[in-house]
């Protein structure tokens, strides 16, 4: 191998690893599953949870019956119903971000289905800074009679486009008036168009830059002895 082809793969394998290893930094929800605050399988931890603002209360399954949320123990109650009708919107500030890029946040909605059961309850999420996109509206789908509250959690995506580094996203309980009210869980953020690669393939290309460096080395040698 010539010294120029050497370095010109050298050079295309070490910006791919660089590339690879900033999308594996990229932007991400903290406690997207409301689990960092301990389990509260049956009961609700009264109001809060880490990495988020406002909203109501993080509760876990079999608090009066709840149904298993989408992961894990826990699920946070988003206020806006019945039971916190003067509860704040439930936002996060994401870091990380690149602006001009698009981003999309998905995430589970369930109603709650106690004591207005058979009614869908309406979520809007929106941006509040970081973001030129509108807000949109998301149906939590109704809970049957005689189902579990909290059960039927289905999953819903928001897509907005960054301006900036960070971006704050709300989530807030917007009707039907005096309904029960709908919970959120899994909440997630990816990158449109990009998939964070594997640890494997990492080590993968890392592997393949030593392989070219013990090549070129070996050549070196040869060219010594001749």
């Amino acid at each position: 191998m010539g010294r120029s082809s050497f370095w010109a793969v050298f050079l295309m394998l070490l910006f791919v690893v660089l590339g690879l290893s900033t999308q594996a930094r990229a932007a991400n929800i903290t406690n997207g599953s409301f689990e960092a605050d301990g389990n509260f399988s049956g009961t609700c931890n009264g109001g809060g949870a880490t990495g988020w603002s406002g909203g109501f209360e993080i509760c876990g399954v079999g608090f009066f019956g709840a149904a298993a949320p989408p992961d894990g123990n826990n699920f946070f109650i988003i206020g806006g119903g019945s039971d916190c009708a003067a509860c704040s919107a439930l936002s996060q500030t994401i870091t990380s971000l690149t602006s001009g890029v698009s981003y999309t946040v998905t995430f589970y909605l369930t109603a709650e289905g106690f004591h207005t059961t058979n009614t869908a309850e309406q979520v809007a999420v929106s941006m509040t800074a970081g973001s030129p996109t509108g807000s949109q509206n998301f149906l939590a789908p109704a809970v049957a009679s005689g189902q579990p509250i909290w059960s039927s959690w289905t999953q819903f995506s928001y897509t907005f486009q960054a301006n900036s580094t960070s971006a704050t996203i709300q989530f807030h309980q917007t009707g039907p008036q005096g309904s029960d009210d709908a919970a959120i869980d899994k909440v997630s953020i990816a990158q449109v168009g990009t998939t964070v690669p594997e640890p494997g393939t990492l080590v993968l290309l890392v592997a393949g830059l030593g392989c070219l460096s013990f090549l070129r080395y070996r050549n070196r040698q040869q060219q010594s002895l001749q």
